[in-house]
This record gives C-alpha cells, sequence and structure tokens, in this order.
C-alpha cells in the first residue's frame, strides 16, 4: 500500500512592505521652491518635480515661517493637491505662523478647520492644545493662537475644551483677552451651567481679568438664570460701586429674573431705577414688564404698560409685546380682548405672527369654539404663513374635547 505524505501547510498570506517613506526634496530644490514662493511667483511652483507630502509641507513652513503669505498659499497649492490633505500638525504651524504675522482672520479660520479635523467632539480635551503648543516650542511664537483657540472652542460649543484651555494657559504664562473670557462665559450660560459660570468668573477675577459692561451683563444672567437674583442685585451694586459700566442689558436680565419668580413689583422697582442712572428703557425693558405680569395673570395691568409705552419717545412697539398681551388673554378665555389688542397691533401696521394665530386658535379651541379655530387656521394659511406643530396639537387637543 503507497503511503501518500500529507500536503504542505499553505504558504502564510503575503504581507506587503510599507511604502518606503516620502523623502522631502533636496536641499537644493527646497531652497528654489522657498525662494519662488517667497517671490510671489506661485505659478511656477506647479513646474517643479515635487511630491507633496506633511514632510515638504513642515519643511516649506519651518523655512517660510517669518513670511505668512507665503507659507499661507502654498498651504492653500498643497491642500488642492487630489491626493494629499495637510494634516493637524501642519495646521497648527499654519496657525502659528499667521497669528505672528497678524493675519487673525486667517488665523481664526484654520483654528476652526483644525478643530474640524482634530475631531473635536470626540477627541481628548487636550489633543489640539497640546499640538499647538508643540509647535508654540519650536517657534517661539505665537502666544495670541491659544486665546483663539479658547474664543472658538466657546463659540463653537465645545464647553469642556474652552474649559482646558482656559485652565492651562496660565501654566504657560498666557493670559486669556477679555473677549475670549465673554465668549467662554457666554457659552456655559446658554448651556444651562450658570454656577460653572460663575465659578469661571470668580477665577478670571482672582487672574486680574477686569470686566467690561458685557461680562457684567453676562454674570448677572448667570445668577438670575440660577434663581440666584438677589446675589445678581448684590453683584450689579458692587460694580457700579467700584466704577464698571452697568449696562441695559444686565438690568435686563434683573428684570427678567426677577418676573421669572413671579415677583414682578421688584421688577418694576428695578425697571423704575432704569431711568435714574441715566439709561432709557427700550421696547425689550416694557416687553419683559408684560410678560411679567401676564405671568401673574394681571393682564390689566400688563395692559397699562402696553398703553404707557405708546407715549414714550423713540420706543416702538413690536409684535412680541402686542403678542404676550394677546397670548395671555386667550389662556384666560377672553378671546374679545384678544381679539381687541390684536386690533391695535393691524392698525399700527404690525402683521399677526404664528405665535399670534396659535394663541388665538388655542384660546378658542380651550372654549370649544372649533368653527372660529379653523377660521383662524385659516386665515394663517391666507396669510402665508405655515402652521407648526403646536398649531396641530391645539385644533387635535379641540376636537378631542369636542367628542369628549
Amino acid at each position: 500500500m503507497l503511503l501518500l505524505s500529507p500536503p504542505p501547510p499553505p504558504l502564510p498570506p503575503r504581507i506587503p512592505l510599507p511604502p518606503p517613506p516620502r523623502r522631502i526634496p533636496s536641499s537644493e530644490l527646497l531652497d528654489r521652491l522657498c525662494r519662488i514662493l517667497t517671490l510671489e511667483r506661485f505659478h511656477a511652483v506647479e513646474k517643479l518635480p515635487l511630491d507633496f507630502s506633511d514632510e515638504l509641507l513642515a519643511a516649506v513652513l519651518g523655512r517660510l515661517r517669518l513670511d505668512p503669505g507665503a507659507s499661507l498659499r502654498f498651504f492653500e497649492i498643497a491642500s488642492a493637491q487630489p491626493y494629499f490633505r495637510p494634516n493637524l500638525q501642519s495646521h497648527c504651524k499654519l496657525v502659528h505662523i499667521l497669528s505672528r504675522g497678524r493675519l487673525f482672520h486667517d488665523a481664526r479660520a484654520y483654528i476652526r478647520d483644525s478643530v474640524r479635523i482634530s475631531g473635536a467632539a470626540r477627541s481628548p480635551v487636550t489633543f489640539l492644545f497640546n499640538e499647538l503648543l508643540s509647535v508654540y516650542r519650536e517657534f517661539s511664537f505665537s502666544p495670541m493662537v491659544f486665546d483663539m483657540l479658547l474664543k472658538v472652542y466657546a463659540e463653537s460649543g465645545f464647553r469642556k475644551h474652552a474649559l482646558y484651555v482656559f485652565d492651562n494657559m496660565p501654566n504657560y504664562g498666557l493670559k486669556p483677552s477679555l473677549r475670549s473670557c465673554n465668549s467662554l462665559l457666554s457659552c456655559l450660560v446658554k448651556r444651562g451651567e450658570s454656577g460653572v459660570a460663575i465659578h469661571v468668573y470668580e477665577q478670571m477675577s482672582r487672574a486680574g481679568i477686569l470686566p467690561d459692561a458685557f461680562m457684567v451683563s453676562i454674570v448677572v444672567d448667570a445668577y438670575c438664570s440660577d434663581g440666584k437674583v438677589e446675589k445678581a442685585v448684590e453683584f450689579m451694586s458692587e460694580m457700579e460701586r467700584k466704577g464698571f459700566e452697568v449696562n441695559l442689558v444686565a438690568y435686563h436680565s434683573l428684570i427678567n429674573g426677577y418676573c421669572s419668580l413671579g415677583q414682578t413689583e421688584a421688577a418694576v422697582n428695578i425697571f423704575n431705577s432704569i431711568n435714574n442712572k441715566g439709561i432709557s428703557p427700550n421696547v425689550v425693558s416694557y416687553t419683559l414688564l408684560i410678560k411679567g405680569y401676564c405671568k401673574e395673570g394681571k393682564v390689566e395691568e400688563a395692559e397699562r404698560v402696553l398703553t404707557d409705552m405708546k407715549d414714550v419717545p423713540g420706543v416702538v412697539i413690536d409684535e412680541v409685546a402686542y403678542g404676550a398681551l394677546i397670548n395671555a388673554y386667550c389662556q384666560l378665555g377672553r378671546m374679545d380682548d384678544a381679539i381687541r389688542i390684536r386690533g391695535e397691533m393691524l392698525s399700527a401696521g404690525l402683521k399677526a405672527n404664528v405665535f399670534v394665530h396659535n394663541a388665538m386658535i388655542n384660546g378658542y379651541c380651550k372654549l370649544g369654539k372649533m368653527t372660529e379655530a379653523e377660521k383662524t387656521a385659516k386665515d394663517m394659511e391666507d396669510a402665508h404663513l405655515t402652521p407648526d406643530s403646536y398649531s396641530y396639537n391645539a385644533l387635535i387637543n379641540g376636537y378631542c374635547r369636542e367628542v369628549a
């Protein structure tokens, strides 16, 4: 019997060798390239035998770091190549070069681009900051980059990243600008993190950053949003005592804060104090009081404020003020009064918006007057206004009440 030996084992799959590292051009070619860029003969670049790579871009940016215009143009040429995209480090080098050259608009644009390609939503908070710090140590400029990064993070809503930059800038002798600090505080308040905003403001104060009127208004808003209106009043009084400017926006935050707590009379006291300080109330000031009274169901007082507005020079009543009162009357089922105020609004040359129509629809539906509600919905469409989910939900609830 013939014994056959087993077949040899299959060969392991062939592993492709890694591509050879891309080399930068010879020193002579690199010199020629940089000379062409410095002379702004950018059209001649395409005639050079270049293999675009991160290594080439880094070498050129390193040589041309004192020439922001040439650096930017070569970066744009490299970015336009079909099979090459600059890496994050190259972006960071360019940002520093542009900042040192005071091309701040371009620098901010490339910081935003760096935030995008670094995947800020998924990457560690340290990632882009550390890359910029590495280039800062290599080039010995430009510290303003970190301030711009802080502002871009804050404006983009990357709260953790912005806080990391703010906390770490002092470790490298860097101080954030007032504008960037305002962006950070505003970001925190908008995200509902008023307590954090107040804590960060205290850090800023300890660091010797003096507030402007905008920062004062943000901190007042933070206290009020946190339900600490009395603390906001104390803070404003302290700022005024120290000679810092307090603007109308800060007073609006106080008025709105008291109204949110159902303390409209306290809000009226703040309103009355505005004139005594040489600040003229505007339509927003009056509208906040109208909304405050309406929230408490004091519609007669709200209408009195609306009437007073008509006699104030420079104050023009808008749809928001009228709409707040119309909605309040509708909520109380006083549709005749709502129709009367709407008539005043139309006579003043204003148009009923979606909010006003929805308030009327909801008011009629609550009273079971579905014919009037349907007519209001039809008027809405005739005015080329698109009904929203609130419009349809109000009608559905009205029909359901009819069935019940």
